[in-house]
C-alpha cells in the first residue's frame, strides 16, 4: 500500500500533463516523418515544453514529498515518504517518455516497440526479485536502478534509422533539469530551515511560491 500509494502520488502529475501533448504529437509527427528536418524539429520543441513543464514538478515533488503526503493522504501515509524518494529517479527517467512513446509509433515502428517493451518488462521483474530480500524500500531503488541504466539504449534503439540522435533529447533537457535542480536546492534550504516551523499547507504554500521564484530567476541567469 505504501508503494502504490507513493508510486501514485509522484507520476499522477506527470501523466495528466503528458497524456494532452501525446494526442497533438503523435499525429504531427506521424505527418512529419517524411521530413526529416521538419520531424526533428517539432520533436525538439514538443520535448522543450514537456521537459519545462514536467521537470520542475519532479524536482519540487522531490523537496516537499513529506508535506505533500502529509496534506494529499494523511499522517497514516508517512511511511510512503522514503518510498517515494527511492522512486524518484524513475520519475526523472518518465520526462524523457517522448523519446520512445512518441518515436516508435509516428514512425510505423510497433514491432520494435514490442520487443523493447518484452525486454524491459524482464529487466524490471529481475529488479524486483534482487530487491526484495530487501523490503520495499530495495524494491523500489532496485527498479530505480534497472530504469536508469536502460534508459539510454532503449532511446538508442528506438533512434536507429530515424533522423533523431541522443543530443535531441538532452541537448534540450539540459537547461530545465539544471535550473530545477538548483531551484530544489534552495527550496530545500528554506523547508530545513525558516519555514520548518509551519505548518503543512502553509510550508506547501510559501515552499512552491519560493520555488517558482527560484526558478524564474535561474532560469534568467542560466545562458
Amino acid at each position: 500500500g505504501l508503494y502504490l500509494k507513493a508510486n501514485a502520488l509522484m507520476l499522477l502529475p506527470l501523466q495528466q500533463t503528458y497524456g494532452p501533448l501525446t494526442s497533438v504529437a503523435i499525429p504531427t509527427l506521424s505527418r512529419l516523418r517524411e521530413e526529416p528536418g521538419r520531424y526533428r524539429d517539432f520533436f525538439r520543441r514538443g520535448l522543450t515544453i514537456t521537459s519545462f513543464i514536467q521537470l520542475p514538478i519532479v524536482f519540487y515533488g522531490g523537496v516537499a514529498a513529506r508535506d505533500l503526503i502529509l496534506l494529499v493522504l494523511g499522517p497514516q501515509w508517512v511511511g510512503a515518504h522514503p518510498i517515494y524518494l527511492a522512486l524518484l529517479p524513475v520519475a526523472l527517467v518518465q520526462v524523457t517518455t517522448p523519446a520512445t512513446a512518441w518515436v516508435f509509433p509516428s514512425m510505423g515502428r510497433a514491432d520494435k516497440q514490442l520487443k523493447l517493451v518484452m525486454v524491459g518488462t524482464a529487466c524490471v521483474i529481475t529488479a524486483y526479485f534482487l530487491g526484495a530480500p530487501y523490503g520495499v524500500i530495495g524494491i523500489a531503488i532496485a527498479y530505480s536502478i534497472v530504469v536508469w541504466l536502460t534508459r539510454i539504449p532503449s532511446i538508442l534503439y528506438c533512434f536507429h534509422g530515424t533522423p533523431l540522435r541522443l543530443r535531441d533529447v538532452f541537448g534540450v533537457m539540459w537547461r530545465p533539469a539544471l535550473v530545477s535542480g538548483l531551484s530544489a536546492l534552495g527550496t530545500m534550504v528554506l523547508l530545513q530551515g525558516p519555514l520548518i516551523e509551519f505548518g503543512t499547507l502553509i510550508r506547501l504554500i510559501l515552499s512552491a511560491l519560493s520555488y517558482a521564484v527560484a526558478f524564474f530567476v535561474v532560469y534568467l541567469l542560466v545562458p
